[in-house]
C-alpha cells in the first residue's frame, strides 16, 4: 500500500514560470493511496448547502467516506471555484456522482476538471512526493525539461485554504511530513491525513537537467 502526494500543477501559464535563472512550478497536492482510484470530476453544482460532484465512482451509496478534492484552479480562469478544494465527508453516492455538505452560495451546474480520492492514512516519516499529475486524466505527466528525473533546488508545501491552520506540510528532502504548527509534533502514524487544501512551490536551476 503506497501512500504519497500527487503534484497537480496549475494550468499554464499560471503554474509555470521560466526566467533566465530558474524554472518554477506551482500547484496543489493531493494525498493519495495507490490502492484507491483517482476520480475525475467533470462537473459540479451546489444547492442548499449540498455540493454535487459529477464523476464515475464506486463510493459507498450511503455516504460517510472522507474524500479529498484538488485541482480546481487557485488562480487564473475559473479560480472562483478554488473554494471547492479540500476534504469532504460524503453524504451519498451513485455511479456518476457523490454529494457532501458545504455551506456556500448556490452554484449552477458548471463543467470543470478536478480530481478526488479517498483520504489515505498518514505514515510516520513522511509521505513521498509522486511528481506531476495531469488534472484532466489523473495520470502521471512529466513536465518537459524536468520530468520526474531532476530534483528541485527548493520546495515549499503550504496550506491554501487555512481550514486547518494548526497543521502544515513540511518538506524533509525525502518526503513531506504533516506537522502540528502549534506543538511541532508529527501527525500520528496510521491516522487519517489531516484535512486541508495544500499547495506546492518548486524551483529548479534552469538548464541543469
Amino acid at each position: 500500500m503506497a501512500v504519497n502526494f500527487l503534484l497537480i500543477p496549475n494550468g499554464y501559464p499560471y503554474g509555470v514560470d521560466e526566467t533566465l535563472r530558474s524554472m518554477i512550478i506551482e500547484g496543489q497536492v493531493l494525498p493519495y493511496n495507490s490502492t484507491n482510484p483517482i476520480l475525475n470530476i467533470t462537473s459540479v453544482s451546489l444547492t442548499s448547502n449540498v455540493v454535487t460532484f459529477t464523476c464515475a465512482n464506486a463510493l459507498t451509496g450511503a455516504g460517510g467516506q472522507t474524500v479529498f478534492v484538488a485541482g480546481f484552479p487557485t488562480n487564473g480562469p475559473n479560480s472562483s471555484l478554488a473554494f471547492l478544494n479540500g476534504s469532504y465527508t460524503t453524504t451519498a453516492a451513485t455511479t456518476t456522482t457523490f454529494t457532501a455538505a458545504l455551506t456556500h452560495a448556490n452554484l449552477a451546474a458548471t463543467q470543470c476538471l478536478a480530481l478526488a480520492t479517498l483520504a489515505p492514512n498518514y505514515a510516520t516519516g513522511g509521505l513521498p512526493l509522486a511528481w506531476f499529475t495531469d488534472v484532466r486524466t489523473g495520470k502521471a505527466q512529466p513536465i518537459a525539461g524536468i520530468g520526474p528525473l531532476a530534483l528541485p533546488t527548493s520546495v515549499s508545501i503550504f496550506s491554501l485554504s487555512g481550514s486547518l491552520q494548526s497543521y502544515v506540510a513540511k518538506y524533509t528532502g525525502a518526503g513531506v511530513n504533516i506537522v502540528d504548527q502549534k506543538g511541532g509534533t508529527e501527525a500520528t502514524n496510521a491516522a487519517a491525513v489531516p484535512a486541508d487544501s495544500i499547495g506546492f512551490y518548486m524551483e529548479w536551476q534552469k538548464g541543469a537537467f
